[in-house]
Parts: C-alpha cells; sequence; structure tokens
C-alpha cells in the first residue's frame, strides 16, 4: 500500500499543470488527504454557461364581448331593492348596492362592517338598513359603522373590523390601494361613482380658456370615468388634454397624499 502510494506521487503532476476544473460545488477536503489531486482522478472539461432557460406564461385571451357580472338577477333586478335605492340615496352616486349584498353572501358574512369617508359618512345608516333588508336569512344580523376619520385609500380599518369581531369590511369611496389579500378580514372596495354633466364641464373650460391650451385632467377615484370623457372632449375641441398616471392608481386619479409627478415634462 505505501509503495504504490509513493508510486502515484512520484508520477503525479505539478499543481502548475493541473488541468482540473471544478462546476458547481467542491466537496470539503478532509484535513488528512493530500492538497494535490490523485494523478488518476479524471480532468472534468470547463463548458462554458449555459443560459436559464425563460419561463413561458400562456395566458387565455379574454373575449372581445362585455364581461356579464356574477351579480344574480334575483338581486339586481330586484324591484323592492331598487325602490330603496332610488328613495333613500342620491341617484348620481353608485354605491353598488347589488355587489354588496351578493358578496355578503358569498362570504357568509353575519357582522359586516361600514367604513365611509366623511363626504359620504350621512349615507351609512341607509346603507345598513338597504343592506339587513335584502341579504339572505342569517347572513347581515348586525352592521357596524366605524366612525373613525377616515383619511384615505390608506386608512382601511379591518383592525377595528377584527377587534370588533366583524366577518366583512365594506370600504366606501376609495381606491384598492391596500390589497384585500393583505387585510385581517375579508375587504369589499367601494369605489362610489359620481355621475356629473361632463359636457357643461367642458364647456365651462372652453369658455374660460382659448383654443391650444394644454390641460391636464385629474381627479378622484369617484370621477374616473367623467375624466377620460372630458379629456376626450376636449382634445376634439383643440384643447390637448391628458391624463397622467401615478401608478399604482388608475390613470388620472389622485389622492390627498398622492399625485403624478414632473408633470410639465409631459408635453
Amino acid at each position: 500500500f505505501f509503495h504504490a502510494r509513493a508510486t502515484l506521487q512520484l508520477f503525479a503532476p505539478a499543481a502548475s499543470q493541473s488541468t482540473t476544473f471544478f462546476a458547481g460545488k467542491a466537496a470539503p477536503q478532509s484535513p488528512n488527504m493530500s492538497s494535490e489531486a490523485p494523478a488518476e482522478a479524471p480532468a472534468v472539461a470547463a463548458t462554458a454557461p449555459t443560459k436559464p432557460r425563460r419561463r413561458r406564461v400562456i395566458r387565455k385571451k379574454r373575449s372581445a364581448g362585455p364581461l356579464k357580472s356574477d351579480v344574480p338577477d334575483s338581486i339586481s333586478q330586484n324591484p323592492a331593492l331598487l325602490n330603496a335605492i332610488s328613495s333613500s340615496l342620491p341617484r348620481d352616486y353608485e354605491f353598488e348596492i347589488a355587489k354588496t349584498i351578493h358578496r355578503i353572501n358569498q362570504a357568509k358574512a353575519h357582522h359586516v362592517a361600514l367604513q365611509l369617508p366623511e363626504g359620504l359618512l350621512m349615507y351609512a345608516c341607509s346603507l345598513g338598513d338597504i343592506l339587513k333588508a335584502f341579504t339572505e336569512p342569517g347572513r347581515c344580523e348586525r352592521i357596524c359603522i366605524l366612525g373613525d376619520v377616515t383619511y384615505g385609500a390608506c386608512c382601511v380599518d379591518d383592525l377595528s373590523a377584527k377587534a370588533l369581531g366583524c366577518d366583512l369590511l365594506v370600504h366606501y369611496g376609495h381606491s384598492c390601494l391596500v390589497p384585500i389579500t393583505e387585510t385581517v378580514v375579508k375587504c369589499l372596495y367601494v369605489f362610489v361613482e359620481i355621475r356629473i354633466d361632463v359636457q357643461h364641464l367642458v364647456d365651462c373650460f372652453c369658455a374660460t380658456c382659448e383654443e391650444g391650451t394644454q390641460v391636464f385632467v385629474m381627479g378622484t377615484v369617484q370621477f374616473r370615468a367623467a375624466v377620460v370623457e372630458a379629456a376626450k372632449i376636449l382634445n376634439e375641441r383643440n384643447r390637448p388634454a391628458m391624463v397622467p398616471q401615478a401608478k399604482p392608481l388608475s390613470p388620472g386619479e389622485v389622492l390627498g397624499c398622492t399625485a403624478p409627478a414632473d408633470l410639465c415634462d409631459c408635453f
């Protein structure tokens, strides 16, 4: 054994002439092992690094037609519900009552919390009465109206709703700045879109500002549709209009603490 070992060491190549390459992580050597590689160890040829394969994601094409709402007609076309909405809430405010009722039924929520900004808090009791009256039996048995000041979309008070034992939180008047996957209770956002006379708005602007005036059209989430429509009409009337965006907000949407920056560089 000793004679064979001495023979191997005698004919082993010098360390400077070693042609052994290690690919990947080398195995740790034992303290008793020699630092030189054995002569009979096969050489590992160095190869060029291969590029990682790109992940291919295939998405299904969406249909060209309008998406059908999943709210059943028994809720959205309920005459008693439509009458309660028209008699209790302003007609130009879209509180999405049918979608909220359907969401409560799906979530099997017994205790629901309503959170509204100051400008909409006056409609909280009417909303609560309608939701309790038209949800399925055993659903929405209790409603809590959160009275703390709601400054914006970052003030989703899911912790208070959880402390009150609520199963679902309905947040009105703001966009989904806090993802519903990160709230401690189930959450539903209702933007409360407000319908305004866009044509009158454009006429007033054109009467004030001459042709060629460049304008940025922005507003809160309640006026998303009006912002896009107003910008389109202004462009048609030779008032170059743009709808800036501060992601992750919707185009033209502003909050109390966020607004698109560098607007002077857009034109």
